[in-house]
């Protein structure tokens, strides 16, 4: 694709004062037409002088024609089509590196946008060349996994056990819900970046519990354990803790249930 581009960026000199290539047009309009990105061409007004043919397709217009009194941005329906606002080669090239998934709502869909200025061989800034490409599926994938993940949040922290994320590495605590914070007296303050242990009764218990893990291993997907833990006030607690080790992840979480009312029937 750099190919092709470097070829239009030498056929600019055609450029008329307007900013649209009269000759060579056939085998010009022949190249960008190719390629499966959406490319638009305006002057430095920002007015369209050119869209290839996929372009055309999400646009559902017959006739390219019809393209060339707009500008960009009422043309595909979102001010920043053309990255937002810049004064510079510089500044614009930055704005590519930087720039963010777009909504085009004249195309109905999400799209990166990559914008590279065209000058004449003098060195006249005559007007700019962007490439869109698609990005819909990626965007809704991107929006399911926030939502998922919103949901799952919720879960973790309205479900009635103490949850506990941990890194397994160091046993350091990275996520404890409210459930637990009312279990064991601690604020997430008091917890977060602190090792796990801090929630057992001694280093002793803590120890045997995780012998207890690593013997049994999580071949079953989940393991449970009954153990000792402390609030903050020193009121010791049973617990019992349904440890899993998250998939593709080097986490262990622990839901746990005070049962110490159980025990002491």
């Amino acid at each position: 694709m750099e190919t092709e581009l470097e070829r239009l960026i030498e056929l600019t000199e055609k450029l008329t004062r307007d900013g649209y290539l009269k000759s060579q047009t056939n085998e010009w309009e022949y190249v960008l037409d190719s390629i499966p990105d959406c490319i638009y061409i305006t002057n430095t007004n920002k007015y369209v002088r050119f869209i290839n043919r996929k372009l055309q397709f999400h646009l559902g217009i017959s006739d390219k024609e019809d393209a060339y009194t707009e500008t960009c941005f009422s043309l595909l329906g979102n001010k920043e089509c053309l990255n937002g606002s810049y004064k510079t080669e510089k500044e614009l090239l930055e704005c590519n590196e930087d720039s963010e998934i777009i909504f085009l709502s004249k195309l109905n869909g999400w799209f990166k946008s990559n914008v590279s200025p065209i000058y004449s061989k003098a060195g006249r800034l005559l007007g700019y060349i962007c490439v869109l490409k698609e990005a819909t599926e990626r965007k809704m994938s991107e929006q399911f996994a926030m939502e998922r993940q919103k949901m799952l949040d919720t879960i973790y922290v309205s479900v009635p056990a103490g949850i506990v994320v941990i890194k397994e590495n160091d046993l350091m605590l990275k996520f404890v819900n409210n459930s637990l914070l009312n279990l064991t007296g601690y604020s997430e303050k008091d917890l977060l970046k602190s090792s796990v242990r801090k929630l057992f009764v001694s280093d002793l218990s803590a120890d045997k519990t995780f012998n207890l893990i690593n013997k049994k291993g999580y071949t079953k997907g989940s393991i449970t354990i009954e153990t000792v833990w402390k609030t903050k006030t020193g009121v010791k607690v049973d617990i019992l803790i349904n440890v899993i080790k998250t998939t593709g992840t080097y986490n262990i979480i622990f839901n746990a249930i005070d049962i110490t009312a159980v025990n002491r029937e």
